[in-house]
């Protein structure tokens, strides 16, 4: 068609067959690389395993090999006490990866992420039965490449890849997003992703913590407890020693074995750290609260008794009022744990208050806003005139809005 003769075309024709020979030849020879799978996810590491927390929790570090199922399952069965598997590594055997997570289930074992966990090991992670990540962690995957040239096998391996982490328990958005990033970079997992999704374990209540088990619990445990959960750790940021105070809380209240118990006693601590926001807070902060505040006591239905003791700051009050009102207590205290602080008022700003309240609200006013502050079940105020108070509060003009706040608050 071109006009060429056999003889002009002949050289063409062996170039041709040339290369395709040699691409059939490189497919081939990817193809037979049986080794090529265990390192897709880049250079391994051998493991290490050890113990620690008296013997509850195994370390792992290093990358997955050929034969760690049963080196694991042989540490495991000498070391009865473990309750917990702390995971760093990258890299290593995906198919070993996979039977080592199999093995993980089998027991029920926790897991916590510690430091750098990509690829294979985040497999691990996802096999827990329930599942940490410290503030250290990075929790990554990365989108492998099949072993051929041909176009058609990596769009089969994205979709086997896909429906590998599935099978995890990743959402199909979830594995899409790091199905994106190529290969040799990490696609690293947000906190937020991995919580909507089901990646980590969440207790009841969005300040409760997922407690390891009470009989023969180190106080390390209890105090990376507090640092797997975000609104802890930046409660700690805000008010430095909160940490330290919850994990002596835990240590004393959890030895006793009731969780619940624990759980509340937590959370009655978190309500004295709520208090002390509240001291710093912006006014538009202490808007949201008292919103918030007023929805609560809405909630309780003219439940006089629950009103006093919400007022009085009782936790066990806060925890019967549905999911929604405790989303919204979580998510008022960690913007309040880190918005920027206010300038302290000054000594003419206070006295000008005292006036400002004097015009604004009568004796009887100044006392029921005392009593809308009040610590005390006696002295607080029943659900309909504290909701009341709330509303006349928060409808007053700036000017005088903010010394009635001082006097709630500071």
């Amino acid at each position: 068609l071109l006009g060429l003769r056999w003889r002009e075309l002949a050289p063409l024709a062996r170039l041709a067959w040339g290369l395709l020979l040699a691409y059939s030849l490189l497919n081939a020879a990817l193809a037979g690389w049986p080794w090529l799978q265990a390192r897709w996810l880049g250079p391994a590491q051998p493991a290490t395993l050890s113990l620690v927390d008296a013997g509850r929790t195994l370390q792992w570090r290093g990358a997955p090999a050929e034969g760690d199922t049963e080196r694991l399952r042989a540490q495991l069965a000498q070391a009865p006490a473990v309750r917990q598997v702390d995971l760093q590594g990258s890299g290593g055997s995906l198919p070993e990866a996979l039977r080592l997570a199999a093995l993980l289930r089998e027991r029920r074992l926790d897991t916590r992420a510690s430091g750098p966990c990509q690829g294979p090991c985040a497999a691990l992670f996802l096999a827990g039965a329930r599942r940490q990540l410290l503030p250290e962690a990075q929790l990554a995957w990365q989108r492998l490449g099949a072993p051929s040239l041909n176009p058609l096998l990596h769009t089969w391996g994205q979709h086997l890849q896909q429906s590998l982490w599935q099978g995890m328990g990743l959402s199909a958005d979830f594995a899409q997003r790091a199905l994106l990033t190529r290969a040799p970079r990490w696609w690293q997992a947000e906190e937020t992703d991995l919580i909507a999704q089901g990646g980590l374990s969440q207790a009841d209540y969005p300040l409760d913590l997922v407690l390891p088990e009470p009989s023969g619990a180190q106080p390390q445990e209890y105090l990376q407890a507090l640092r797997s959960h975000r609104l802890w750790r930046l409660l700690d940021a805000r008010l430095p020693g909160t940490l330290a105070q919850a994990q002596a809380l835990l240590v004393q209240q959890h030895a006793g074995g009731d969780t619940a118990a624990t759980q509340l006693a937590l959370h009655q601590y978190a309500l004295d750290r709520e208090r002390h926001l509240l001291a710093g807070a912006s006014v538009e902060m202490r808007d949201r609260f008292l919103d918030l505040q007023r929805e609560r006591l809405q909630a309780l239905n003219k439940n006089d008794a629950d009103c006093r003791a919400l007022l009085a700051g009782s936790a066990a009050v806060r925890r019967k009022l549905g999911a929604e009102l405790a989303r919204q207590e979580s998510v008022w205290l960690e913007d309040a744990a880190v918005e920027p602080r206010p300038p302290a008022p000054s000594r003419h700003v206070v006295a000008l208050d005292a006036e400002v309240l004097r015009k604004t609200w009568n004796r009887q006013g100044l006392g029921l806003l005392d009593r809308l502050a009040a610590a005390n079940e006696r002295q607080a105020l029943d659900c309909a005139p504290a909701i009341r108070l709330i509303e006349e509060v928060r409808a007053l003009q700036p000017a005088q809005r903010k010394p009635a706040q001082r006097r709630l608050f500071d």
